[in-house]
Parts: structure tokens; C-alpha cells; sequence
């Protein structure tokens, strides 16, 4: 059966007509076998779109290993009653960072043909990025809403002494929503993340609270960068550590244009 992966440009885009990365791969671990449960849940629901790939990953030393038991196990199996492919949705921030440091596009080849709604705000985003270098190399004026967060952001990562808070801001671009718990794991502190790191992305709108959410009857807060506010974060990072995400996907298509 082939896959092909199809780009997301949030952390909570679902499809009506799928199921989740996660539903799938926790059922299929109660299972005896791994691979048969999985075989035996993609034919009982006949399912044509696995969304939210990105939940079963996470930027740390142990945070490969549960999506690369899932693709490897939907790589093995068979056509599932006529169907020859599945398309699977994962976020383009995490895919990119996959594809470049674990080759994670051989197990799960982009799809040619993205949806046009990623396409969108693909090409937003490169047409901001473009205006951000213009803004910094001959001072030509850009919205003034993204002109006041980027300098405020600026301002943050370009100090010697920041450390931490670009750290803890690319993991939330790589792994998604996460608590300070997590982002402190992930960047292999041994101290938890004080609210203030992150606080101070929080007082710029780059970065909010989610909703709290129950989870193993416990509550925690998960932190997640704005949707409006990607692309300064996108040119900061690239800017400052060279972690240039979008670059590193060398679409076959050009969908930035001429802007990238």
C-alpha cells in the first residue's frame, strides 16, 4: 500500500472523512500484534486519511520511536480492499525537521499534489518572509502589525545571553503544543522551564495558552505558538540558529513563487 504524506500548516487540523494517527496506533497497541491490529482497524473503518501524524511525535530522544513504529507498520501492509494509497496528514514543521534529520521522506514521500488550502498559507508565508528581509536590508515598511511583534521579537532572540528561550521557541515549532514540562524534556533541561521563559513570547502574542485539558485526571496548561506569528518566529529561527524549516522540504513544486 502506498503513502504519501499531505502538509498541514496547524496542530489541530482534522478530516472528517479520517481518523487519527493516535486513535490508530494507541488501538493497535492493545492488540497482540501490532501490525495485524492496524491491518484489522484500517479494513473494519475502510479508511482513506490518517490525520494528525505529528501527535505521535516529538522532538526528543525518544520522541521518534512511536512514528516510526506507525509508518513502518502502514508501509508493510497490503492494499486494504482495493485501496492502493493512504494519505496521510502531519504538520509541515515536524515532517521537515523528520525528513532532515532521520530521512523520514523515504518511509512517507510527499504527496505532489497538496491541499490547496496548505497551499495558501504557504505562499502567505513565504510573501511575509520575503517582506521581513526587505524590512532588515533596506528598510522597506511591511504591515504595521507584523512590524511591532517582529521588532519585539527581535529584540528577545538577538540578546547574547538568550539561550533557553530560542531553544524552548523552536521546539514549540517542531513539536507543537506543549507544556513546560515537555519543552523542558525536550530540550534536555534538568529543571523544568519556568513560566517566565516562556512568558516573555506570551506578552509579544508569538506565543498563548491553549484551553486546559484533563488528562490522566490531571490538569496542564500546553503553550503554542500563534498562527499569525509563524512566519516572524520562521524568519527569527532562521535568522539567529539557522533552522530554516521551509527551505529544507525542497518542494518539487515552487509554491512560494518568486518570494523564496
Amino acid at each position: 500500500m502506498r503513502l504519501t504524506a499531505k502538509l498541514t500548516t496547524g496542530w489541530d487540523d482534522k478530516n472528517l472523512l479520517g481518523i487519527s494517527a493516535e486513535e490508530l496506533h494507541q488501538s493497535a497497541l492493545n492488540g497482540d500484534d501490532y501490525i495485524n491490529s492496524l491491518f484489522s482497524l484500517l479494513n473494519q473503518k475502510k479508511i482513506d486519511n490518517i490525520y494528525q501524524l505529528e501527535k505521535l511525535f516529538r522532538k526528543s530522544s525518544k520522541g521518534f520511536k512511536p512514528i516510526k513504529k506507525f509508518v513502518g507498520a502502514l508501509s508493510t501492509i497490503e492494499d486494504i480492499e482495493g485501496k492502493s494509497e493512504i494519505a496521510c496528514y502531519i504538520n509541515v514543521f515536524a515532517y521537515s525537521f523528520l525528513k532532515g534529520a532521520k530521512n523520514f521522506d523515504l518511509l512517507l514521500p510527499l504527496d505532489e499534489q497538496q491541499d490547496k488550502k496548505f497551499i495558501k498559507t504557504y505562499q502567505n508565508w513565504g510573501q511575509q518572509i520575503y517582506d521581513l528581509e526587505n524590512f532588515e536590508r533596506s528598510g522597506k515598511e511591511i504591515e504595521e502589525k507584523i512590524k511591532k511583534q517582529y521588532l519585539a521579537l527581535r529584540e528577545i532572540v538577538s540578546r547574547p545571553s538568550v539561550r533557553d528561550e530560542i531553544r524552548s521557541l523552536a521546539t514549540l515549532l517542531i513539536s507543537g503544543p506543549s507544556t513546560l514540562n515537555e519543552v523542558s524534556n525536550d530540550i534536555g533541561l534538568n529543571y523544568t522551564l519556568g513560566q517566565k521563559t516562556l512568558g516573555i513570547f506570551e506578552r509579544i502574542d508569538v506565543v498563548k495558552r491553549q484551553e486546559q485539558e484533563k488528562q490522566k485526571e490531571k490538569e496542564s496548561t500546553r503553550y503554542v505558538i500563534v498562527k499569525e506569528a509563524l512566519p516572524v518566529v520562521i524568519f527569527c529561527l532562521r535568522e539567529t540558529i539557522g533552522l530554516d524549516l521551509l527551505r529544507n522540504l525542497y518542494l518539487e513544486k515552487n509554491y512560494y513563487g518568486s518570494t523564496y
